[in-house]
C-alpha cells in the first residue's frame, strides 16, 4: 500500500511485485518504475488467484517490460484504476497468457514503442472482461493484439486509439484458431468506429454491439408512463419489449449491429423500434447502428382520442331573469386544451389553457331575453376536436309590477270595492 518501486534488473529480478501462487492480496495506491528488460512492474504467476491491483501508478521503459502480466492460469485477478505506461519496443501494458476470469475496469493504457501492444492475448484466455479502458498506443504497436490459438472476452464503454497511420485498433493473427469477441460501445477517441486488422487464416467470431436509449413523451414534450417499446432486428427477429418509467424511458438496451468473421461481416441492422400506448397514434423507427453508433431515440406520441366534455351548469332548461348567466364545464385531456363556448351556435368565449385534468372552467355570458341554446368545444394539442353535449336555458323579462290607483277630491272608494268612473 503507497510503496513506491524502483527496479532496473532483467528477467525476474526487474519486476517490481512478483505474485508467484498467490491468492487474494490487495495491492493499492502503488507507484512502480521498471527500468531494464523483461522488467515486469507485475508479475501474477502459476495459479496466483482473486489478487486485487487497484490505484496504481505503472511505468516501464525496458524492451520487453510489459506493465502487468498474467500468466499461466492465473485467475479471477481484479485490475481496476492503474495507470499504465511502457515507453520501449515490445513492451505491452497488459499481457495475458492462458489466464480466465479477469476483471479489468478503469484502466488507462499508454504505450510508445515499436510493437508495444496495449493488450496482448497469447495460449488461450477465456471470460476476461474488459470496461471503462482507455488504451492508446502511438508506435507501431495496436490497443488490441490477439496473437494465437482460442480467446473469449467482453470489451465494453472504452476508448481504443492507434496513433500511427498504418495501424488498426485491433489486430488478430494468423494463427488465432477461434473465439467469441463481444464489443459494446468501443470508439476511438473521437467518437468514430474502431479499424481491424484480420490476417489470412485468422478465426473467430468479432460481435459488436451498441446501445439503444429511448424516451417516450407526448407532442408537448410530457413524459408518457407504461408505453411499450419493442425491437426487431433487420432480419424480423424480435429483440426486446420494455415498458416506460414515469420519466418515459425504458432501461437502456444493448444491439447487435453486426457479427463478423475474417471472410464475411452480417450486419443485423436496421432494427425496427415501435412504440405503442393506449389512446395514442402507434409510432415506427428505423435505427441504422451503423450510422448512428449508439443511439438516443426521442419519440413524440400523439393523442388519438379527443377531449372529452362534461356540462356542469346550468343545467338544460334553467330559466332565468338574469340577462348574465355563468357557464361551467370540465374537460379531461391528454394534453393542454383550448376550449371555446357557443351560444346559439356563435361562439361568444375562448380559453386558451383550459384545466385538463377534472377541474372546473367557467364562462360568463351576457345575451337577451329569449330561449336559447349552449354548448363547449375542445381541441387539444394535436387538433382533435371534441363537443360537449347541447343545453337550453330561457332568460325571461321582468313582470312589471301591479298599477297602484289612487282617489282624488272630495273621497274615494272604500278598499277592496269596485272603481267605477
Amino acid at each position: 500500500l503507497n510503496n513506491n518501486i524502483t527496479t532496473s534488473g532483467t528477467s525476474n529480478f526487474g519486476n517490481g511485485i512478483y505474485l508467484y501462487t498467490a491468492l487474494k492480496n490487495n495491492i493499492t495506491g502503488n507507484t512502480i518504475a521498471t527500468l531494464g528488460p523483461y522488467g515486469y512492474a507485475f508479475y501474477i504467476q502459476a495459479d496466483s488467484d482473486f489478487n486485487t491491483i487497484i490505484n496504481n501508478n505503472i511505468t516501464t521503459s525496458g524492451q520487453y517490460g510489459h506493465g502487468v502480466y498474467i500468466f499461466q492460469n492465473s485467475k479471477s485477478n481484479i485490475l481496476i484504476n492503474n495507470n499504465i505506461t511502457t515507453s520501449n519496443t515490445d513492451a505491452y501494458g497488459i499481457y495475458l497468457y492462458t489466464t480466465l476470469n479477469n476483471n479489468i475496469t478503469d484502466n488507462t493504457i499508454a504505450t510508445s514503442g515499436a510493437r508495444s501492444y496495449g493488450i496482448y492475448l497469447a495460449s488461450n484466455s477465456n471470460k476476461n472482461t474488459f470496461s471503462n479502458m482507455s488504451v492508446k498506443t502511438t508506435g507501431t504497436g495496436v490497443p488490441i493484439y490477439i496473437a494465437d490459438t482460442n480467446h473469449n472476452f467482453t470489451f465494453r464503454d472504452s476508448i481504443l486509439n492507434a496513433s500511427n497511420v498504418k495501424a488498426k485498433e485491433i489486430n488478430i493473427t494468423n494463427i488465432v484458431k477461434g473465439g467469441n469477441w463481444n464489443f459494446t460501445n468501443v470508439t476511438k477517441s473521437n467518437g468514430s468506429k474502431i479499424q481491424v486488422s484480420w490476417k489470412a487464416g485468422g478465426n473467430g467470431t468479432l460481435n459488436m454491439h451498441w446501445y439503444l436509449d429511448v424516451n417516450v413523451s407526448t407532442t408537448a414534450y410530457v413524459p408518457l408512463v407504461n408505453a411499450n417499446v419493442s425491437s426487431w432486428d433487420k432480419y424480423d427477429r424480435y429483440k426486446f419489449s420494455k415498458l416506460t418509467s414515469a420519466q418515459g424511458r425504458i432501461p437502456r438496451q444493448t444491439l447487435l449491429e453486426f457479427r463478423r468473421n475474417r471472410t464475411y461481416t452480417n450486419y443485423t441492422t436496421p432494427h425496427t423500434i415501435n412504440v405503442t400506448l393506449l389512446t395514442y397514434d402507434n409510432e415506427t423507427r428505423t435505427v441504422n447502428l451503423t450510422n448512428t453508433l449508439n443511439t438516443f431515440l426521442t419519440v413524440n406520441l400523439s393523442e388519438s382520442l379527443a377531449p372529452n366534455i362534461t356540462l356542469i351548469s346550468p343545467a338544460d332548461g334553467y330559466s332565468t331573469t338574469s340577462t348574465s348567466v355563468t357557464f361551467s364545464f370540465n374537460v379531461t385531456d391528454a394534453s393542454v386544451t383550448n376550449c371555446s363556448l357557443y351560444v346559439d351556435g356563435s361562439r361568444t368565449a375562448f380559453n386558451s389553457s383550459v384545466n385538463i385534468t377534472g377541474g372546473t372552467t367557467s364562462f360568463t355570458n351576457t345575451t337577451t331575453t329569449a330561449l336559447h341554446t349552449w354548448q363547449v368545444n375542445c381541441t387539444d394539442f394535436v387538433g382533435n376536436k371534441g363537443n360537449s353535449s347541447v343545453r337550453s336555458f330561457t332568460i325571461t323579462s321582468v313582470a312589471a309590477p301591479a298599477a297602484e290607483i289612487t282617489g282624488g277630491g272630495g273621497g274615494g272608494a272604500a278598499p277592496g270595492l269596485p272603481v267605477n268612473f
